[in-house]
């Protein structure tokens, strides 16, 4: 270092930077790892939640609630039911967590009288 001036060399910055770098590497992965899992349990949690909602719709019309929410493991989903149709029913479900919409699905059935 030059006598009189304040600072770092090259050497030292660069060191610093790797250092800095080594560091930060490992933990910006295992965010991104976790983050991605987060959001391909909350793709699975919703699957299931409207699978088992579809199944009760499919075996009783009637019973579908138009709002219904759920406390799975401290964190509040919500499934919303939308139908329309006369003997052919359109059956719409959301499924959400939080405000986040997690997944949908959609079918038709027929719930005419069968002559």
């Amino acid at each position: 270092m030059v006598e009189g001036k304040a600072g770092y060399t090259l050497l030292e910055v660069l060191v610093a930077l790797t250092v800095f770098l080594l560091v930060l590497t490992p933990l910006l992965t295992r965010l991104v790892i976790t983050g991605s899992s987060s959001r391909a349990a909350d793709r699975i949690t919703a699957a299931c939640l409207l699978e088992q909602e579809s199944a009760l719709a499919s075996h009783s019309p009637d019973a579908v609630l138009p709002h219904e929410t759920r406390n799975l493991y401290g964190r509040l989903w919500t499934v919303k039911t939308a139908t329309t149709g006369g003997e052919l029913k359109e059956y719409q479900m959301k499924a959400y967590k939080g405000e986040r919409l997690a997944g949908s699905v959609r079918w038709y059935q027929y719930c005419g009288n069968d002559e």
